[in-house]
């Protein structure tokens, strides 16, 4: 699945899409993911599965772990290319809980996750 927002401006937000575009300027950007897995009956990810994600070749993302009714749910790993950090751990209804964060110079971190913010223990 693929698909583009053809304009993305900074107006002060400190979202991903945000600081990676360049803020004076409006661009196009594609969205697109791949999944590769189980499915239920509603052709949802369930199971065990692998979801690639990309954004306009700039970023690009991968969850490979257990899904439930189209969400991540139950253990996992996410790897983020922009960022070089793979979080190692569990998922509840779509939002990662707890676990290990590793990052690109070694080390690693046990962590969890409060309002969508990572925080390391």
């Amino acid at each position: 699945t693929s698909y583009t927002l053809s304009c993305i401006q900074n107006r002060g937000s400190s979202n991903l899409l945000a600081t990676i575009m360049n803020p004076t300027k409006c661009k196009s950007v594609t969205f697109s993911k791949n999944y590769q897995g189980g499915v239920d009956g509603r052709n949802l990810p369930d199971g065990y599965g692998v979801m690639t994600y990309s954004i306009s070749n700039i970023c690009h993302f991968k969850y490979e772990g257990q899904w439930k009714g189209g969400k991540k749910d139950g253990e996992g790993i996410e790897t983020s290319q922009c960022t070089g950090v793979k979080f190692v751990g569990i998922w509840r209804n779509g939002q990662p809980q707890n676990g290990v964060f590793h990052f690109q110079d070694g080390t690693k971190h046990l962590g969890h996750w409060e309002g969508g913010v990572p925080i390391l223990d």
